[in-house]
């Protein structure tokens, strides 16, 4: 009887210290950034070709946000594992001017403002390494970050229109619901306290995978949708967001 008293005590100890261990190197936070965000077009045929090269003449940054909360593992006073889920929006702007030689089918007889804007849930995977100083650190951080694609919206200004096109039906389109993304950041912390941390750190992503495909007619630079066409004037063009920009977070032990 006493020993299996005593076995039970060194079990529910072990199991308590256990936890409090797990609990330490267990961290969590909120955040906040703020992006600019761009797009790269790159074609089946190579990224120097007619229709990708001047569709990104007329095609510029524009402010972008992502929140979320985040989750860190310490394996030890260096390197931390980062995970999370956050929601992002992206959104670039395109001005085509009137009777553009380029893009005719965009421009036509009015000169063309839009904005289009991608709404993406978001799970990150990062390797982070810290150096220490004190109740500062600094660090950097690698890996990659999954997109889903929840919603898209343009919004446009012409010479004679003003346009909105919310919540575009994704399945139907040439959009794909799922991309990847390399990261990459660089930040410092400090620790208020034993419990709580505040950070800012600037950060770059830049998709691996398409987020849109379509095709197009590497003669007139038109959109082809259904067409008999003879594969040697067929150019798909795919589509890529990157980002770059600030964030402010705080962080707390488990």
């Amino acid at each position: 009887m006493k020993s299996l008293l005593v076995v039970s005590l060194i079990f529910y100890s072990t199991t308590i210290i256990a936890q409090d261990s797990i609990q330490k190197k267990i961290k969590w936070g909120l955040f906040i950034s703020a992006q600019k965000t761009g797009k790269v077009l790159v074609t089946d045929k190579g990224s120097d070709t007619w229709v990708s090269s001047n569709r990104f003449k007329y095609e510029k940054h524009n402010f972008s946000y992502n929140v979320g909360i985040q989750f860190f593992y310490k394996f030890n006073k260096h390197l931390l594992v980062e995970t999370g889920l956050k929601y992002s929006s992206y959104s670039y702007r395109r001005h085509v001017p009137k009777n553009s030689p380029e893009l005719p089918s965009l421009s036509g007889n009015d000169e063309l403002f839009t904005k289009f804007n991608y709404d993406f849930i978001e799970v990150p995977l990062l390797i982070r390494y810290n150096i220490n100083m004190n109740k500062f650190k600094i660090y950097s951080g690698l890996g990659v970050l999954s997109h889903i694609l929840i919603n898209k919206s343009i919004i446009g200004d012409s010479d004679n229109d003003f346009f909105s096109i919310i919540n575009v039906k994704l399945i139907e389109t040439n959009y794909n619901l799922f991309s990847l993304s390399a990261v990459g950041k660089l930040g410092t912390s400090y620790k208020v306290s034993s419990n709580f941390s505040v950070y800012i750190e600037t950060n770059f992503n830049l998709m691996l995978s398409p987020y849109k495909s379509q095709t197009y007619s590497s003669r007139t630079g038109n959109v082809i949708e259904g067409e008999l066409i003879s594969k040697e004037n067929i150019i798909i063009l795919h589509e890529k967001l990157y980002s770059f920009g600030l964030s402010i977070g705080i962080m707390f032990n488990l």
